[in-house]
């Protein structure tokens, strides 16, 4: 008795499901695109780059002058006394620590600024696609790269981009 309940009820989900699918629409998004393509998106791209490329120049040269200070104090080994070698690679070893603590500040507060972009533009891009979903009587809206066939679904991504754009700009 279990096993005809049971079949029962698989053959009631898949008819139930297929007549759900066949009064569905369906829509596909190209999220990446939406993601990486938008406007602000670019632009904070840009900024990181243009930031990063200036932090790294300062980074270089601190670096260069603390290779310098080191190759310096080794020359100068010979020429010192213990005490004051010593000190002098006590104070080398605290330059190299404030060196990586920048090198870490830094990546930290490039990694936050670049997650709370993300949040930002995710939200803004989730809650365009609700509202065109809504809009349009789209029951699915699924990403691309998640569906191998998606024949009879409407390609929302250019729609979905421009509507971003406009609200982000």
């Amino acid at each position: 008795m279990r096993f005809v309940t049971g079949v029962f009820v698989a053959v009631a989900v898949v008819f139930a499901s297929a007549h759900a699918y066949a009064n569905s629409q369906i829509a596909v998004l190209d999220f990446k695109k939406v993601f990486n393509g938008n406007v602000l998106s670019i632009e904070k791209q840009d900024e990181l780059k243009n930031n990063r490329d200036k932090v790294q120049e300062q980074l270089t040269q601190m670096e260069q002058a603390l290779e310098k200070q080191d190759k310096d104090l080794k020359a100068k080994r010979a020429l010192i006394s213990d005490e004051k070698y010593a000190e002098a690679r006590k104070k080398l070893t605290e330059d190299y620590r404030d060196y990586r603590q920048k090198v870490t500040g830094y990546n930290q507060q490039i990694s936050v600024e670049l997650n709370e972009h993300n949040q930002h533009v995710d939200e803004v891009i989730r809650e365009e696609i609700a509202a065109y979903a809504k809009e349009k009587g789209y029951n699915v809206v699924l990403r691309q790269a998640l569906v191998l066939d998606a024949n009879g679904a409407d390609d929302i991504t250019d729609v979905i981009l421009k509507r971003v754009n406009k609200r982000l700009k």
